[in-house]
C-alpha cells in the first residue's frame, strides 16, 4: 500500500515472482475500500477478479468475503 506509482508495484511484483517456486501461491491482503476500482485494475492488467467464500471471523462473529484476484 506504501508503492505508489505503478512501476513500483509491478516492480514489488515482479521480485516476489522471482522468489516464488514455481508452484509458488503468494497471498496478500489488501485492505482497500473500492473493490470495483480495484477488479476493474486487475481486468485492465489482463488478469480475474472474482469473489471467493464468505467466511465468518471467529474472535468478532462478523462476515467476510474473500476476493480472488490473479494475472497471468
Amino acid at each position: 500500500m506504501h508503492l505508489l506509482t505503478i512501476s513500483d508495484q509491478l516492480a514489488c511484483l515482479a521480485c516476489l515472482r522471482r522468489h516464488l517456486d514455481s508452484n509458488g501461491l503468494l497471498v496478500l491482503h489488501i485492505d482497500h475500500q473500492d473493490l470495483p476500482r480495484l477488479g476493474d485494475l486487475c481486468r485492465d492488467l489482463g488478469g480475474v477478479f472474482q469473489p471467493g467464500e464468505e467466511v465468518i471471523d471467529p474472535q468478532t462473529g462478523h462476515s467476510e468475503m474473500i476476493w480472488l484476484a490473479s494475472l497471468a
